[in-house]
């Protein structure tokens, strides 16, 4: 991806533990999209994926979906991905979008982080598009939580 906009719903710095990055350390957008990163290099499909999977959705005409390895536990705990009924803390699952050219249109990531927001069961969520484009979409995003848009 060229140039990226983030889009968190996380609002300044949570206390990441050691499961993403071996150490201590602080959630940033950017160290969010270095955990996605390796998983896209070392090509981590979601056990029951396989690439360019048909999408769930009309924007997402194909999808590869990725996960790290606190992720795949949970999956292979469960038996199977569709019986997950709670994921392992710091469990991270990313999907790769695809228009029907097959180029990349954004990434989604979903980072479950203990006592983050119990309402939305602690998981994070954050989006990353690869062209700084104004769509209607962003646009009512960025009215409605200012503070969540990094570049």
């Amino acid at each position: 991806m060229k140039s990226i906009i983030v889009l968190l719903t996380v609002v300044g710095m949570l206390g990441l533990g050691s499961a993403l990055a071996g150490t201590e350390s602080v959630l940033t957008a950017q160290a969010l999209w270095q955990e996605i990163q390796i998983l896209q290099q070392n090509h981590v499909i979601i056990p029951e994926s396989r690439p360019y999977q048909v999408g769930s959705r009309t924007v997402d005409a194909f999808t590869t979906d990725l996960a790290n390895a606190a992720a795949v536990q949970s999956i292979a705990q469960a038996g199977s991905i569709i019986h997950v009924s709670r994921y392992a803390d710091h469990s991270l699952l990313v999907k790769e979008n695809y228009g029907m050219d097959k180029q990349v249109t954004g990434v989604t990531a979903m980072l479950k982080l203990s006592g983050y927001d119990a309402g939305d069961r602690n998981w994070v969520m954050a989006a990353y598009f690869p062209k700084q484009e104004m769509t209607p979409a962003y646009a009512a995003l960025i009215q409605k939580h200012p503070e969540v848009v990094v570049k």
